[in-house]
């Protein structure tokens, strides 16, 4: 209990983190929408990223990958479904302010979506391509 309560107080004390899979902070930081999130064919260690948030922004769980697999559709198509099957329904793309190919200008933007829940939860996923053209990169990001 004390170890956990250590972790806690530690883990609020930090704005931003990048806990390494498996991790007290990894379990206690990043959603279990983001822990279970299907990686397909990943050619890499995927990377966690997590914010407590403060202010108006909101916390963020994310995890990145680089894959190898050759066809968009197949990541796309997995990824939706696992939103799907957890509540998380597509929310028009017009309705977001964000342009994500402006925020990744060094990579190709392939497919973005944005998927909310009932109770307001947004993930997003972005699929770009490396300059390249060899691999996907994929992101998955839940802010709630």
């Amino acid at each position: 209990m004390l170890l956990w309560m250590a972790a806690a107080a530690y883990f609020f004390s930090q704005e931003d983190y990048a806990p390494e899979r498996g991790s007290l902070t990894y379990y206690i930081g990043i959603s279990s929408m983001v822990r279970g999130a299907p990686l397909i064919a990943p050619v890499s260690e995927p990377e966690y990223f997590g914010s407590v948030g403060d202010g108006n922004k909101p916390s963020q769980s994310e995890v990145s990958y680089e894959t190898d697999e050759p066809k968009a559709s197949t990541i796309w198509v997995a990824t939706e479904w696992y939103l799907n099957q957890h509540g998380f329904g597509s929310r028009d793309p017009a309705a977001s302010p964000t342009k994500y190919s402006e925020l990744l200008p060094e990579e190709r933007l392939v497919q973005q979506g944005e998927f909310t829940s009932k109770s307001g939860e947004l993930i997003v996923v972005v699929l770009t391509q490396d300059a390249g053209r060899t691999r996907y990169k994929v992101r998955i990001s839940h802010f709630d």
